[in-house]
């Protein structure tokens, strides 16, 4: 979802608008709680504040961009990734695009191969040992 889109959103649950249908809520929706509609301006007004991610991302995706995995990426990446973080978070924090990431933990066994790798994708690295056999797999394109 982008900025402006949440902004939309934000603006109107704090009017005690319906985002979607542009209707007034119902007496009885919790947006319409005093407390709510509060958390909800500020949470607007901190969206409004902020720059613009696409470009942070942007700078960032640019360090590592064409750059070789390093083993110690490997293992960050890995980590990061079994820890519950999101694709957008790792590719963001390892300076790569979310394709590459997506790619590379294809590689390491941790998810599939992306629809748009263009190469067949296999572990580079053997599976964890406590993963059972079912959950190894290699996808070719």
């Amino acid at each position: 979802m982008d900025r402006d889109q949440t902004t939309l959103i934000l603006s109107a649950l704090s009017t005690g608008v319906d985002p979607l249908t542009g209707q007034p809520l119902p007496d009885g929706s919790p947006c319409r709680h005093p407390d709510v509609l509060q958390a909800l301006a500020d949470a607007l007004h901190r969206v409004e504040s902020c720059s613009p991610a696409p470009d942070r991302r942007k700078a960032e995706r640019a360090a590592n961009l064409g750059k070789p995995w390093s083993a110690d990426e490997d293992t960050r990446l890995a980590a990061g990734f079994d820890a519950g973080a999101t694709i957008e978070a790792l590719a963001a924090g390892h300076g790569r695009s979310r394709l590459a990431v997506e790619i590379r933990l294809a590689r390491l066994g941790r998810l599939p191969a992306p629809p748009a790798a263009r190469y067949p994708i296999g572990p580079s690295v053997p599976p964890r040992a406590e993963e059972p056999a079912a959950a190894r797999y290699v996808i070719a394109a």
